[in-house]
């Protein structure tokens, strides 16, 4: 029996425009993967890591362009997707970690707030303690120094590898099927 693919990329092309003069960014990228599995993806600064990374969830805007290609994932093909369905995958079912991670924590509300509501989002089952244990004990996991005390800590109290570790957390909170991590040891002391 023929294992199921989670992720099917297809023939992935994408230009990006510059000072009018279009250039390729990513050519015939072609990979699956089924549930469970593991793909890293290795190359220069500016060889399109960054790039095939958002591809996987949709993430692509202008100046890019996808010139040709599909990006299926559970049977929806993410680049012609809409909105509604994109935002339906993504935190749920797909999750990303980028390499800067100061962009995605709100600055007035403690890291452990924001991540444990994320997990409540996503399992409305769970309750406000329940939620806070799991970030803790995903704190710890990823060696946090002084965990709990953390969890309720601005993320202007957090080191750069700190707020790295703690984008970490976000990412894998919701136990996604497909997690993308983009250069995320990037930042880590």
């Amino acid at each position: 029996m023929a294992q199921e693919k989670l992720l099917d990329v297809v023939d992935l092309s994408i230009t990006t425009n510059v000072a009018g003069q279009v250039r390729s960014v990513l050519s015939g990228v072609t990979f699956d993967m089924g549930p469970r599995e593991a793909l890293g993806i290795i190359g220069r600064s500016g060889s399109g890591k960054s790039v095939l990374a958002k591809a996987l969830i949709g993430w692509i805007d202008l100046p890019l362009r996808v010139t040709s290609g599909r990006v299926g994932f559970a049977g929806t093909d993410l680049l012609r997707a809409d909105g509604k369905t994109l935002h339906s995958l993504r935190g749920k079912r797909i999750s990303y970690v980028g390499s800067d991670p100061t962009t995605i924590f709100d600055p007035t509300v403690s890291i452990g707030d924001q991540i444990a509501e994320k997990l409540r989002a996503v399992r409305p089952e769970i309750g406000k303690r329940e939620a806070m244990d799991r970030v803790l004990e995903l704190f710890e996991l990823v060696r946090i120094p002084e965990a709990r005390m953390r969890l309720g800590e601005l993320p202007s109290k957090f080191s750069g590898g700190m707020i790295q570790r703690a984008a970490i957390v976000d990412a894998v909170i919701s136990d996604a099927e497909l997690l993308i991590a983009d250069n995320v040891t990037q930042s880590l002391d």
